[in-house]
């Protein structure tokens, strides 16, 4: 009796210190840190999104082609995935044409936020289309413009102009280079 007292004993003194170090290590589990930010819960997703936004007029105010929209109610937005935005010019027929990587709309609609490789594309009947490239810019659809603070490319034909910020007015057909303006043209 004495000898089962003393497998018991030493079973006992073996098999604490590993079971306290798993009860105080906790799970091997990687589990994600908290972001201390809201959480990123899609109570509604759309493949394949086509949204079109028209003005009191009747007439199309500006048009959402998008492979993926997800929205966002804790954070009062819907995320764009691949966002292609269309805005009509003047004549309501060639439209500019904005791309980017992605984008966000507040649940107010005032903006669209597109950032990642963004493109406007200027699909007007003139020799050279315009193109202009920017990491981000922010679309005012009720004020038919444009905003970015970041470094902007416009690319008309072979010539180039490079500027920090740039102001976009859709109605009047006008860019407004804000600042660091360099440019390369070539004479004809």
């Amino acid at each position: 009796m004495l000898n089962q007292r003393w497998r018991l004993a030493v079973v006992a003194t073996l098999l604490t210190p590993p079971l306290l170090w798993l009860g105080w290590s906790g799970p091997t589990v990687n589990t994600p840190a908290p972001s201390g930010g809201a959480e990123e819960n899609v109570d509604f997703f759309i493949e394949q999104a086509r949204i079109t936004r028209w003005q009191e007029d009747g007439s199309e105010a500006h048009q959402i082609n998008t492979e993926l929209m997800q929205h966002l109610p804790e954070l009062s937005l819907t995320r764009l995935h691949n966002p292609e935005v269309n805005v009509p010019g003047q004549d309501e027929t060639t439209p500019y044409r904005l791309r980017a990587d992605t984008g966000e709309v507040p649940d107010s609609h005032e903006q669209v936020e597109l950032a990642g490789g963004v493109l406007l594309h200027d699909n007007s009947q003139s020799e050279a289309t315009v193109k202009l490239s920017t990491e981000q810019l922010t679309l005012y659809p009720a004020e038919e413009r444009a905003h970015t603070a970041q470094i902007v490319r416009v690319e008309r034909g072979d010539d180039t102009t490079e500027a920090l910020g740039m102001d976009v007015y859709f109605e009047e057909q006008r860019i407004e280079l804000l600042s660091d303006v360099k440019g390369v043209y070539h004479a004809q």
